[in-house]
């Protein structure tokens, strides 16, 4: 993801609250990635949220997070940096299908939980609706491993 993974503006970001939930709920996890941030309440401060970075970036580097930290479980909440840059939805849509792909093809039995945008006042509204709206059709693409949460709803 980007800076909303990382942290900023609320040190740890939703992997806090995220972390104390599946804590609570008796599992035992563990947060990878090459990155660390987060409150002194987050039990495990591991992620891959770049600050600034684009879809594409993220991309690039997708299959060797997933080669070297072995996931079984990859949240997405991703693009908010392309509305920044002013990348055009159908730009971001294929960038993100692309990301999407070579997860399953680093690691096909990845559950993937993508997340559409949270509302932004900033960049172009339309692009984010049309991006949020193109979220469910990728998912359909990977029936049995995929999850979309839309809006804070799972679906």
């Amino acid at each position: 993801g980007d800076s909303i993974t990382y942290g900023i503006g609320a040190a740890g970001s939703y992997r806090t609250q995220l972390w104390k939930w599946l804590v609570n709920d008796g599992d035992r996890i563990n947060f990878v990635g090459s990155m660390s941030s987060g409150s002194s309440d987050l039990g495990d401060s591991d992620h891959e949220g770049h600050i600034g970075w684009e879809i594409g970036q993220v991309d690039s580097n997708v299959i060797s997070w997933i080669t070297a930290y072995k996931p079984e479980i990859v949240l997405l909440h991703i693009g908010s940096n392309d509305i920044d840059h002013g990348v055009p939805a159908d730009v971001m849509i294929a960038r993100l299908s692309s990301l999407v792909n070579h997860i399953f093809v680093a690691k096909p039995t990845t559950y993937v939980i993508l997340s559409t945008l949270i509302p932004i006042n900033r960049g172009d509204q339309a692009t984010w609706q049309a991006f949020n709206a193109a979220i469910p059709g990728i998912v359909a693409q990977y029936p049995g491993y995929f999850k979309a949460l839309l809006f804070g709803q799972q679906k």
